[in-house]
């Protein structure tokens, strides 16, 4: 919409609209097109300027222009009335070719009362370009490209009766704003509530061969989805969960720490999403975050799992005590808008760990091995697990032709056996008394 002064022309998206659609379509001339009747003499007059239908198959949505807001509508609509006149929507077919620069997204959210989300994810203004067929029943063939200040969408819907499907894989490529963390990422991992920005855009793909959107009212619950999720180098504001870690993990928190995510495979079932292996790293210390959300009901069952290598890295005391493999499993658990970070128990682990090998330390040579056997004694369990060795392979037995061929074991010196100790506890205090 141009030419007319902005203060003659209708305010809001619902203005907007009527002014185009209360007008015959002047850009487009083509027979069976649905056009408006003209708007009564009463109604708001503004001038329309003709735009060149954006080619469907263009790799890009052009480029936003706020000030212009230029608007083209070519679209056909069929089977809205039976055979007696009487309308039937929901066998109606809207068939468009049809691009939109400069949609003003603050009178969309205002509209839709989504309190400035909207705006805060997309940007204040959105180009998109429409082409293909929707109905009541099958969304699809359609494809739609959005460019926004902060997004740029591509999605290729097919022809599937009764859900939504895509022809290729659904790309969404955002710039990472406080709202996108504080709405939609903190639902993946919540330490991304207090992310503030990255390095490069947020890339979320959905893969087209196993995702599907079934059509009616419980879409969450029914929805089967496929997705990855790539974050790369995220800038983090000050949050309780990431700072309450680097403080268990003998780090501090600024106000613009660090994390890089490795890429996310994300699977959206029965309203459940889960995922596995989500590697992060912050201050040069890398962990896993896993398990599933449950997005019905708001609530997230997640472990955050610390190898050896890692609590090596944080703690020179524990350098000696870990092997690589050794793994601290940390519960992250609760309703998504709060969850709890279990930081008290991985601080109780690692003061076992610190403490199992002090202790070790000073028995080594008073007990030689049997010093873990006393230590695990007095400490007990652990929630530190460990991957068990590779075992060694026994050697084969010799056959009866082969034994007179074995020759007869050299003669070795008796050696002392060190008694098996059957009391740990009270071995320990015997040793440290000076007593036997």
């Amino acid at each position: 919409i141009g030419g007319a002064d902005r203060a003659e022309q209708p305010s809001g998206l619902g203005g907007l609209l009527e002014a185009v659609l209360g007008r015959p379509n002047q850009g487009s001339s083509n027979d069976g097109v649905v056009q408006a009747r003209p708007a009564p003499a009463s109604a708001p007059v503004a001038t329309a300027t003709a735009v060149e239908p954006v080619d469907p198959q263009a790799a890009e949505v052009p480029q936003v222009m706020a000030s212009t807001g230029l608007i083209h509508l070519d679209f056909e609509l069929s089977n809205l009335l039976d055979s007696n006149g009487a309308l039937q929507a929901d066998q109606a077919v809207l068939r468009s070719v049809s691009a939109i620069r400069g949609l003003p997204l603050t009178a969309v959210d205002a509209a839709g009362g989504m309190d400035g989300q909207l705006v805060g994810i997309l940007g204040p203004t959105a180009s998109l370009a429409l082409t293909g067929a929707v109905s009541a029943v099958s969304p699809g063939p359609m494809r739609l490209l959005m460019n926004s200040e902060n997004a740029l969408l591509k999605v290729a819907t097919a022809e599937a009766p009764g859900a939504i499907r895509f022809q290729e894989d659904a790309v969404a490529s955002l710039k990472l704003t406080p709202v996108l963390s504080q709405v939609l990422l903190k639902k993946v991992n919540p330490m991304l509530v207090n992310a503030i920005g990255s390095d490069q855009p947020v890339q979320f793909t959905i893969d087209s061969r196993t995702t599907q959107f079934p059509l009616g009212e419980e879409l969450l619950q029914t929805a089967r989805m496929d997705a990855r999720l790539e974050l790369h180098s995220v800038t983090m504001g000050a949050g309780d969960i990431l700072s309450g870690l680097l403080d268990a993990l003998n780090r501090q928190q600024t106000e613009s720490t660090v994390v890089t995510f490795m890429p996310m495979n994300l699977h959206l079932e029965n309203g459940i999403l889960s995922y596995t292996d989500a590697w992060m790293t912050v201050d040069n210390l890398a962990m896993v975050v896993e398990g599933q959300v449950d997005l019905v009901r708001d609530f997230m069952d997640l472990r955050l799992a610390i190898s050896g290598e890692t609590l090596a890295l944080a703690f020179k005391e524990l350098r000696d005590v870990v092997s690589e493999t050794d793994v601290i499993t940390v519960p992250l658990r609760g309703p998504i808008d709060k969850p709890r970070l279990d930081t008290g128990g991985l601080v109780g682990e690692v003061a076992k760990l610190a403490a199992k090998g002090a202790l070790k330390k000073n028995l080594d040579e008073a007990v030689g091995g049997e010093a873990g056997a006393i230590i695990d004694a007095i400490f007990g369990g652990s929630r530190t697990s460990s991957q068990p060795p590779p075992s060694v392979k026994p050697k084969e037995p010799a056959t009866q032709g082969d034994q007179t061929q074995v020759p007869a074991p050299a003669e070795e010196k008796p050696v002392e056996a060190k008694p098996v100790p059957q009391d740990p506890l009270r071995d320990l205090i015997n040793i440290l008394g000076g007593g036997k």
